[in-house]
Parts: C-alpha cells; sequence; structure tokens
C-alpha cells in the first residue's frame, strides 16, 4: 500500500494522523488477507466468485473518486483540527467523534465479512467442505454450507466505542452479548433455519 510521508499531519512529537494508518485500513487488510486465503483453498470456485462479488458492491461507492477526495479531506481536516491546541478539547473529542460516525458504516461492513472468510477457511483447512450460499434476493439464506450443514456468521462487536475498557478477564464481551443487536443476529440465523451459527466476537 502506498504511503506518502508528505500528507502526514503531525498532531504533536508522539502523534501522526494520515489516512493509511487509520484502523479502517487494518480491518480491510485482514480482509484482503482472508480473502486471498480464501481463493487459495475453497474448493468450490463459483460459490467464492459470488461472495466475492457480494464484497465488492458493498463496498464500492456511488463515486468513487468524489468519496476518495471526501474522506482524504475529512481526515485532513480532522487532524488540522486535533493539531490546533487554541482549539477546546471538547470541540476536538466532538470532531474525532463526528470522524469516527462518519467512518463507521464502512468499518461495519467490511468487519462483517472477514470472519465469512475466515470460517470458510478454518472449515477447509481442518478438512470440512466449505462454501458460500450466493445471496438471493428477497429470501434469507445462511452465509455458508460446511459438509451439508447450513452455517451462518454473525459479527457481534463491529463497532467502535471509546468507553469500552478492555479488561483482564474479557468483561467487555458481556457487552456486546447483551446488544439488541445479538437478539437480532441470533433470530436472524432461527429465521434462516441455520444448523450452526458461529458468533464473532
Amino acid at each position: 500500500m502506498y504511503h506518502d510521508p508528505d500528507k502526514n499531519v503531525e498532531v504533536n512529537r508522539h502523534t501522526v494522523i494520515n489516512n493509511i494508518l487509520e484502523p479502517e485500513s487494518s480491518e480491510l487488510l485482514r480482509l484482503c488477507y482472508w480473502i486471498d486465503k480464501c481463493k487459495r483453498i475453497i474448493v468450490d470456485e463459483n460459490s467464492f466468485q459470488a461472495k466475492f462479488n457480494d464484497v465488492k458492491s458493498n463496498l464500492r461507492f456511488q463515486n468513487e473518486e468524489e468519496s476518495k477526495e471526501q474522506i482524504n479531506r475529512k481526515l485532513t481536516v480532522f487532524g488540522r483540527i486535533i493539531q490546533d491546541e487554541t482549539i477546546p478539547a471538547w470541540e476536538r473529542e466532538l470532531n474525532a467523534a463526528k470522524l469516527v460516525r462518519k467512518l463507521q458504516p464502512f468499518r461495519s461492513t467490511v468487519s462483517s465479512f472477514v470472519p465469512e472468510f475466515m470460517l470458510a477457511v478454518l472449515a477447509q483447512e481442518a478438512g470440512f467442505h466449505a462454501q458460500f450460499i450466493p445471496a438471493d434476493t428477497g429470501s434469507k439464506t445462511s452465509d455458508l454450507v460446511i459438509n451439508s450443514y447450513k452455517t451462518e456468521v454473525k459479527t457481534f462487536l463491529d463497532s467502535y466505542n471509546e468507553n469500552v475498557k478492555i479488561e483482564p478477564t474479557l468483561k467487555e464481551i458481556a457487552c456486546p452479548l447483551k446488544r439488541n443487536k445479538a437478539v437480532c443476529d441470533i433470530n436472524d440465523s432461527l429465521l434462516k433455519r441455520s444448523e450452526i451459527t458461529f458468533q464473532f466476537l
């Protein structure tokens, strides 16, 4: 991935902001890793291609150049605001929250695809036959078939919450499990009559 250091915005001696260094880039790299690994190992090439096309259509911007320009502009403005110590801390935090909200739909979409490809790879490597079920408009279908079992993959923790404190006992896992999203995800799996539900935290 190309990284132009001239586009960096220095906040202080210890902090530099660049769109290449944002968490979304890391998550996108994870998705690329599992897609590439899946392409090499999955036996049913047609089902893989259908799933890959689904990813592309969900991540594609309507106007790619304009979207790229807007996001770069927002990241640059955010960097300048964070850098300016004359701006009150509350205002800088407000701008940080706005940026996170703007990027959240993209991050959630990427995060929801990562475990689907990962599970397909891990199942195939373990000696099971895994294939994707093409998304059928208008009807509810599971994500995968693993050895003839309909399998659904649900991502419970797909959003960033700065108030979540990482505990050594992993208490923070209880939070996403209690969200309405978790209940809806489980109900959705039941509606699809999935025989296996893989819950990705």
